[in-house]
């Protein structure tokens, strides 16, 4: 990914306000690591260490627009990040750069970003993202959605779930599919909204779930 295509997805039209975001190269730098991130790299070549090392740099600069100080977010559960108390984040990254976005918990539920090549899916792969009752109009955007989706409720969940717990309705994701039941009622069945931005080459998908939108029961 060029800077140009980069900055022109940071700065599309239509992201929500409370949301703080930076983009950066992937960089294989152990050494712009914090002492407890780096355990997430132990056994991880050097692509995966290039897209970690810059997803936190990314992080911490998205933290740093925020108004919030910098400091380690360590790998978790699932891999996902732990971000600071009373903060939401996420990461994503492809193509040699990584992007995150952070808001306040106070604010929202649950972020989860994806960025995909905007190439066409083969139709096996297609088919696995597809749901019977989902159209297949365009495959790649179904599937940058789902991951964001799977991204937002992860860290209130928990629950790892696959492509057809999930069902993708105009511009939001309802979660209601297989392995759905054991989610918590604040999140089973609820549509999370999403939104798409493409620079050519490129898709950028985000669900960010308000707080107060997963609560109550189906």
């Amino acid at each position: 990914m060029t800077p140009a295509e980069r900055d022109g997805l940071l700065a599309q039209a239509g992201w929500p306000p409370g949301l703080w975001r930076a983009a950066v190269p992937a960089r294989d730098d152990a050494c712009a690591l914090w002492p407890d991130e780096r355990p997430a790299l132990t056994r991880a070549r050097a692509p995966r260490r290039a897209d970690f090392v810059a997803g936190r740099i990314a992080a911490r600069a998205a933290l740093v627009r925020m108004g919030q100080p910098v400091c380690a977010i360590p790998q978790g559960a699932g891999r996902a990040p732990v971000w600071p108390e009373g903060i939401r984040g996420s990461i994503t990254h492809a193509g040699g750069v990584a992007m995150a976005v952070v808001g306040r918990a106070r604010d929202w539920a649950g972020l989860g970003l994806d960025l995909e090549r905007d190439t066409p899916l083969d139709p096996e792969t297609a088919a696995a993202i597809l749901r019977p009752d989902e159209p297949a109009t365009d495959p790649l955007a179904t599937f940058g959605a789902k991951e964001a989706a799977f991204k937002a409720q992860f860290p209130a969940t928990g629950a790892m779930i696959g492509f057809d717990a999930a069902l993708l309705c105009g511009d939001a994701v309802r979660l209601d599919g297989p392995g759905t039941d054991a989610l918590p009622c604040a999140w089973r069945g609820r549509a999370l909204p999403v939104r798409h931005w493409r620079v050519p080459g490129w898709i950028l998908s985000l669900c960010a779930v308000p707080a107060g939108a997963a609560e109550g029961t189906p």
